[in-house]
């Protein structure tokens, strides 16, 4: 699914989402990978798979730093500060 099409399902814009992607890719809780096309070397597609940190998180538990993502606690990506 394009980040066009995630964004008109969220009500968001295709921005926020692949904003949200690559936070997701840079704590390894996703994986993207570009497909591409034998004839042309076209980008046909992209394939997205559980990243390395969420199988570990998810096969040993998410422990207690996450909350329950109310909207009280949520920090739009232009604000909010990673680590």
């Amino acid at each position: 699914m394009s980040n066009k099409k995630i964004a008109e399902r969220l009500d968001v814009s295709a921005r926020t989402v692949n904003e949200y992607l690559g936070i997701l890719e840079s704590k390894k809780l996703i994986e993207r990978t570009k497909i591409i096309s034998q004839e042309n070397g076209a980008i046909v597609g992209r394939q997205i798979r559980a990243g390395v940190d969420l199988v570990k998180r998810a096969s040993l538990g998410w422990g207690n730093t996450l909350h329950g993502g109310s909207e009280t606690h949520f920090t739009p990506p232009s604000e909010a500060h990673f680590t």
